[in-house]
């Protein structure tokens, strides 16, 4: 028996070869044929399996890898945990951010500051759609300026007839709406009166009760008594600056015709005036002698206050820039003191040279 070094080879390989495999063949023993493949097909199969091979075993690697992270990783499990409680955070920063834009937005009502809504984006279809439906129901302004053009040739007296009726109509109609501008203006006490200090409705009032703002912390919630029928209920934001026990029963100066705003849910009917400057806020004291309902005046300044303030005249807020407290202490208004006829002058306990508001 002959020995083959080819045969030995393809023994110890993975893959055997039969006759039809390749057309290369080699004699093996007594004159047998054996296809084998050239040395270089050999090499190219084994240089190919074996990168497969490690392409396979690294990804194999990497799974077993991931699976042992995801299956017992503390660090995974901290992780997801702190990913919880961020959620948790942003969700409760979200929340105190439009209870933020709630407060500002009151506030700047209450301060007569007119609040525009955001515009709304409209597509451009969305524009050009209602226009088709009264083009089609004939409702449109357009058709009927395109039926009587032709027949203004043909009727020209007509239309001179007509032509003097619409400006009669024209003119009764300006003439009624300048009748009711005119009404209007004498039943809202005179659009053009000048805008100062007499316009508002200051009075004295007593502190009844007060309390803590169930939703506001920054805020008191008092009954006022200002000589009406019932206390009005009044809200206002010095809780860091004023303590509560001194504010029952106290006299205050009041502005009782702004508009009733509602301030976290509770409805502020009126305003407490005070000193204030960005470090401190007092309360004005009101002379001594006064009653809840004594009216505020202001010598040079006699005219009637508004029935209710129109916050779009913004009339407080052109108004409040003169008040200040002067070098001894009173409140003024263009150099004029807070006073409560035959019994003095409002003022402030400490503050000097502040604004008023």
């Amino acid at each position: 028996m002959s020995f083959c070094p080819a045969a030995l080879f393809l023994n110890n390989s993975a893959h055997k070869n039969t006759a039809e495999d390749s057309p290369y063949t080699t004699t093996c023993g007594r004159g047998g044929k054996m296809s084998v493949p050239s040395d270089r097909e050999r090499m190219l199969r084994l240089e190919t399996r074996a990168k497969e091979a490690d392409v396979t075993l690294r990804q194999l690697k990497s799974y077993v890898q991931l699976l042992k992270q995801k299956a017992g990783s503390p660090q995974a499990a901290a992780q997801e945990a702190e990913c919880k409680k961020v959620e948790a955070d942003n969700g409760r920063l979200c929340h105190q951010v439009t209870q933020l834009k709630q407060r500002l937005v009151e506030l700047e009502v209450r301060n007569g500051i007119e609040q525009v809504p955001s515009p709304k984006r409209v597509p451009l279809l969305s524009k050009a759609q209602p226009a088709s439906p009264p083009a089609a129901n004939g409702v449109s302004p357009p058709p009927p300026v395109t039926t009587k053009s032709p027949e203004a040739p043909v009727k020209g007296p007509a239309k001179e007839k007509k032509g003097g009726e619409g400006e009669g109509k024209k003119k009764g109609g300006e003439g009624e709406a300048r009748g009711k501008k005119e009404k209007k203006t004498g039943e809202g006490g005179g659009a053009s009166a000048a805008v100062d200090v007499s316009r508002l409705d200051m009075r004295i009032g007593r502190i009844v009760s007060v309390e803590r703002h169930p939703d506001a912390d920054t805020l008191y919630v008092e009954q006022i008594d200002v000589g009406e029928e019932k206390p009005r209920t009044v809200c206002s934001g010095l809780v860091a600056h004023v303590a509560m026990d001194s504010m029952n029963s106290r006299l205050v100066v009041v502005l009782c015709n702004l508009k009733p705003v509602k301030m976290r849910g509770v409805v502020s009917e009126a305003m407490v005036m005070c000193a204030s400057s960005p470090e401190n806020v007092e309360i004005l004291d009101p002379p001594e002698d006064c009653v809840p309902g004594d009216r505020v005046t202001f010598q040079g300044y006699t005219g009637p206050p508004d029935a209710q303030l129109n916050p779009k005249k913004k009339v407080f807020e052109q108004v409040q820039p003169n008040f200040l407290v002067n070098e001894e202490g009173v409140a003024t208004y263009r150099g004029i003191p807070f006073a409560v006829d035959g019994k003095g002058v409002c003022r402030a306990a400490t503050m000097r040279g502040t604004g008023i508001k």
